[in-house]
């Protein structure tokens, strides 16, 4: 028997199909917006996590800058401190130095230059009644230039220790480097003072301070290199 659609229609058939497409229309609608609030609910949980994300990033980016900034003004200073030190260092091991003639002086003179010097008062007293004003002078002007040299190490090591933690590993490790060097070549200038009666003994701490501070020059060249390099990329 052949499909009518006519008799279909007039036998109730009318009433399917406009439920069918009342159900069309209107499903298709909530199909459409249940897919509408997947999209904005994905939309929103991107952007959430975008800006989670933007957070965390500048997060980072300001605790990097920091410790940029933080290395840009330590690198310097810890150059300027090894720079005193070994001045100091140098000046306490020096094999020559030049040393006023105090037998040569009139009373006037020795008296002004007692009076014009930095020496503590008690020692100006000490070199006015010295028997050898020469050897008083020289025995006070060592151990004040080791005290010198003591205090500037003393001001490079608590800042290499306090900030060496924004320092790239290979400069750590030549500041320390230098820091051990500089303490080798003042060690042994003092021992060797200690042993000066005997002479053997004072050749080889001699040669101790010398090799001290030629790797000290090696190792303020290296470290001037990289603490430039560091700088230009900061």
């Amino acid at each position: 028997m052949p499909f009518d659609l006519a008799s279909l229609l007039s036998a109730g058939g009318g009433g399917a199909a406009v439920a069918f497409g009342f159900y069309k229309f209107f499903g298709t609608k909530w199909l459409e917006s249940k897919f509408q609030a997947s999209i904005e609910k994905l939309r929103h949980q991107q952007r959430q996590e975008l800006e989670t994300f933007k957070i965390s990033t500048n997060s980072s980016l300001d605790r990097l800058n920091k410790l940029n900034q933080r290395e840009y003004e330590v690198l310097p200073k810890a150059w300027e401190l090894l720079v005193l030190l070994q001045l100091h260092v140098s000046r306490f091991v020096a094999s020559y130095k030049e040393s006023p003639d105090l037998k040569s002086m009139s009373d006037p003179q020795f008296e002004e230059f007692v009076t014009q010097s930095d020496m503590a008062d008690f020692q100006k007293t000490e070199l006015r009644i010295a028997p050898d004003r020469n050897k008083y002078h020289q025995e006070i002007t060592f151990w004040r230039e080791y005290n010198s040299a003591r205090n500037a190490y003393s001001d490079y090591a608590k800042f290499i220790m306090f900030n060496s933690i924004f320092f790239s590993p290979s400069l750590k490790d030549l500041f320390k480097k230098a820091d051990e060097e500089c303490w080798a070549a003042m060690s042994s200038r003092k021992i060797a003072k200690e042993a000066g009666s005997f002479p053997g003994q004072y050749m080889q701490f001699y040669e101790q301070w010398v090799k001290a501070m030629e790797s000290l020059k090696n190792l303020m060249n290296q470290i001037e290199t990289l603490v430039q390099e560091r700088l230009n990329r900061i």
